[in-house]
C-alpha cells in the first residue's frame, strides 16, 4: 500500500488531491508530501470533521495539520456528515481508490486493497466528485487552526496511538 502513495506522490507533478478518512501521515509521508509542495505541486486534503467513527485518529491527525499547513498543503474539513473516502488523485492522470488510508494501520496492520489506475478519464471522473465534496467543506488555514483543534491534551495522548490507529 504504502509503495503505491510514495509513488504517486513522487511522481505528482503539478497536482495531488486526496480524500481520506483517516489521515495520519507518519514523518516520511509529511517528508514527501511537503517535498512535493515545495516543488510546485498544489496539495488539497479533505478529512473528516468531529463526526469521524475514530475520534482518536482524528485527534492524531490534528498533530500533524499545522506542519502540513506551513509547507503548503491546502487542508478541508468535510462539514455535512461523515465521510469516510479515500482517494488519491495524481496530476489528473492517476488514481487510487479502495480501503487504504494514508496511515500506519492501512500499511501495516490492516488487508487492504486498492486499484490504480492510469487514465485521464477515471481520475477525471474522481477530480469531479472531489471538487463536488470540497463545495461542503471548511478550508483550514493557520489562521482558524486553532478554532478547530481538539483539546490538547486528546491531541496529546493520540500520539501514543497513531501508529495503531
Amino acid at each position: 500500500m504504502a509503495h503505491g502513495f510514495i509513488s504517486a506522490i513522487n511522481g505528482a507533478r503539478k497536482s495531488l488531491l486526496l480524500q481520506q478518512s483517516y489521515f495520519i501521515p507518519n514523518r516520511r509521508f509529511r517528508s514527501l508530501l511537503l517535498a512535493a509542495a515545495a516543488r510546485g505541486v498544489k496539495i488539497e486534503v479533505i478529512v473528516p470533521n468531529q463526526l469521524i467513527d475514530s475520534k482518536p485518529t482524528r485527534y492524531a491527525s490534528q498533530n500533524h495539520w499545522s506542519e502540513l499547513l506551513r509547507g503548503g498543503v491546502r487542508i478541508y474539513q468535510y462539514e455535512t456528515t461523515m465521510m469516510h473516502g479515500k482517494l488519491l488523485v495524481a496530476d489528473g492522470q492517476f488514481s487510487i481508490v479502495g480501503s487504504a488510508n494514508l496511515d500506519d494501520r492501512s500499511f501495516f496492520i490492516n488487508d487492504e486493497i486498492n486499484l490504480h489506475v492510469d487514465s485521464r478519464e477515471f481520475a477525471g471522473e474522481q477530480t469531479a466528485m472531489f471538487r463536488r465534496d470540497l463545495k461542503v467543506c471548511r478550508e483550514i488555514t493557520l489562521v482558524n487552526l486553532p478554532s478547530v483543534l481538539e483539546p490538547g491534551y486528546k491531541r496529546f495522548f493520540a500520539r501514543f496511538l497513531e501508529t495503531q490507529l
